[in-house]
C-alpha cells in the first residue's frame, strides 16, 4: 500500500512538472490515470483541467463532476474549487454549501470566498457586518486577502478603525502579498480564487 502511495506521489509531481513546462496534454493523461484509480488529488486537478479547458476540451460539466467526486471524498481544496466552479457558473447557493464544507475543515480561503458572496448578496442575504467579521477572522489567522479586504472595509466604516490607519494597513498588506509571492508562491495565505496549485501551474491567478 505504501509503495502505491509513493508511486501516486511521484506521478502527481511529474504531472505538475509537465504543467510548469506547459506540456498540458501530458499532464492531463497522468492526472486522468490517477483520478481513474481513485486518487483524490488527481480528481481535483482533472476538475480544473476540464472546467478550464487546459490540456483537453473545455467541459464545465465534466470539470464539476470530477471536482465533486474529490469533494465528496472530503478534500477541502476540492470543495473550495467546486465552490468556485459553481460560483463562476452563477450557482451561488450551491457554491456557498461547498465553501461551508471546506471551511468546516479549517480552509481559510473558503471563508474568504463566502465573505465575498455575502458582501455582494449572492446566494445569501447581503450583510456587510457579517462579512466584515468573517474577513477579520481570516485576517487574524494569516490569510492575506482577508486582511486586505478587512482593512478596505474598515476604511469605509466610520465605526471602525481610523480611516488613515486602515488605509495604511491595507497598503502594507498589499506589499506583504507581493513580498511573499516573490519567494513562496505555494503559500496558502495567497489563495483567494482557486487552490494554489491550479493558479501556480496554469498561468496567472484567476478572479
Amino acid at each position: 500500500m505504501e509503495n502505491n502511495v509513493d508511486m501516486e506521489s511521484i506521478k502527481f509531481k511529474k504531472a505538475l512538472l509537465l504543467c510548469r513546462e506547459e506540456m498540458y496534454e501530458g499532464a492531463y493523461c497522468i492526472f486522468l490515470e490517477l483520478a481513474s484509480e481513485g486518487n483524490v488529488a488527481g480528481m481535483r486537478m482533472m476538475g480544473w483541467m476540464c472546467f478550464s479547458g487546459i490540456g483537453t476540451t473545455k467541459d464545465a460539466i465534466e470539470g464539476i463532476r470530477w471536482a465533486k467526486l474529490a469533494s465528496e471524498a472530503g478534500d477541502q481544496k476540492a470543495q473550495f474549487a467546486l465552490g468556485r466552479f459553481l460560483e463562476k457558473s452563477e450557482s451561488f447557493s450551491s457554491s456557498m454549501e461547498w465553501y461551508e464544507k471546506s471551511f468546516a475543515q479549517g480552509y481559510l480561503p473558503s471563508n474568504y470566498r463566502m465573505s465575498c458572496l455575502i458582501l455582494r448578496g449572492k446566494g445569501v442575504g447581503k450583510d456587510q457586518e457579517k462579512a466584515l467579521k468573517m474577513l477579520k477572522y481570516g485576517a487574524e489567522r494569516g490569510h492575506l486577502w482577508s486582511k486586505r479586504d478587512y482593512y478596505r472595509l474598515e476604511k469605509m466604516n466610520k465605526k471602525g478603525l481610523n480611516k488613515l490607519t486602515a488605509l495604511a494597513m491595507s497598503i502594507c498588506t498589499i506589499a506583504q502579498i507581493a513580498y511573499i509571492a516573490s519567494f513562496d508562491e505555494m503559500s496558502e495565505s495567497l489563495v483567494y480564487s482557486f487552490p494554489i496549485e491550479f493558479t501556480l501551474f496554469f498561468g496567472k491567478r484567476s478572479e
